[in-house]
């Protein structure tokens, strides 16, 4: 199975070093054979940074496809859109792909033992496909410290799961949709239910004895359209209004974010002056011995 998404995120181009938070929206459009541009792709990578927004909407003489995503870290929001209409000739065979994407690294201070981490989620959208061929997941990982450096920054989770949204998604059971779930991009198989049309709220227990104290947490909102796809289908997956996040735990835990913006955490404490002060009185006074042993 060929999905432009699996190369997107799992061999990012660049230095990756230091990366502590990020946001990512990436669209992709391919039909085989027409005349719509074949692997016409567009993303927007912010690491270190808390929105990204990206978007393709074209027309040939096979169809139309439109698709469009944002990532929001700062509020907790990813929105995606995936649609689109096949309108001529015989059936053509579509590889359309939405995904918007948010992780932080995320610190627990407190009490940990027996307790667990509230993902909470607020998913608005539907799935729809007349060819069935549809697949719409909302991903929830956690990695160890550090991972966001790495090119491959979904190997190895802590935790890995994924909600299939609409009701559309995932036709006949093939819920591992070719191995992309297993193997490749997520490395999980925990399928934690689907979520049907309209507007749900789900609050996912995360076991702190599993994260650690201190961990990165990726959220990822896909949206895939593959398969052969006859003249006059059509799909709709719209996920545009918002899917949010929110991070909760006991009163006794407390949460900070490498962002200081995550939804459910508290900004870092910024050192107060009088600590500033004397930092920057012992850099002088080291300054003076190196200079004395310099001299001797």
């Amino acid at each position: 199975m060929r999905l432009a998404v699996a190369c997107a995120l799992l061999a990012v181009p660049g230095a990756r070093a230091d990366v502590l938070y990020l946001s990512t929206a990436f669209n992709a459009t391919d039909y085989t054979p027409g005349t719509i541009p074949c692997c016409n792709t567009i993303t927007q990578i912010n690491n270190n940074g808390t929105l990204a927004t990206a978007g393709i909407s074209q027309t040939g003489a096979t169809g139309t496809e439109t698709v469009f995503a944002t990532a929001d870290l700062a509020n907790g929001q990813l929105h995606v859109v995936n649609q689109g209409s096949i309108t001529g000739g015989a059936p053509v065979n579509v590889n359309v792909t939405s995904q918007a994407v948010i992780g932080d690294t995320i610190t627990a201070s407190g009490p940990l033992n027996g307790f667990d981490l509230g993902v909470n989620l607020t998913i608005h959208g539907s799935a729809f496909s007349d060819a069935q061929n549809d697949y719409t997941l909302l991903v929830v990982e956690a990695l160890p410290a550090g991972s966001f450096d790495q090119n491959y920054i979904y190997q190895n989770p802590l935790y890995a799961g994924f909600f299939v949204l609409g009701n559309d998604s995932f036709p006949g059971g093939t819920s591992d949709f070719g191995g992309l779930l297993s193997s490749g991009l997520y490395n999980t198989t925990n399928d934690l239910g689907n979520i049907p049309d309209g507007t749900n709220q789900v609050t996912l227990p995360v076991p702190f004895s599993t994260l650690g104290s201190n961990f990165e947490l990726v959220i990822a909102l896909d949206s895939y359209e593959f398969g052969a796809t006859p003249s006059g289908d059509t799909w709709n997956n719209d996920y545009g209004d918002t899917v949010g996040v929110t991070l909760s735990t006991p009163s006794s835990v407390t949460l900070t974010s490498a962002s200081n913006s995550f939804p459910g955490t508290t900004a870092a404490a910024a050192p107060e002056p009088a600590t500033i002060g004397l930092l920057a009185a012992a850099l002088a006074a080291l300054a003076v011995c190196r200079r004395r042993v310099t001299n001797h």
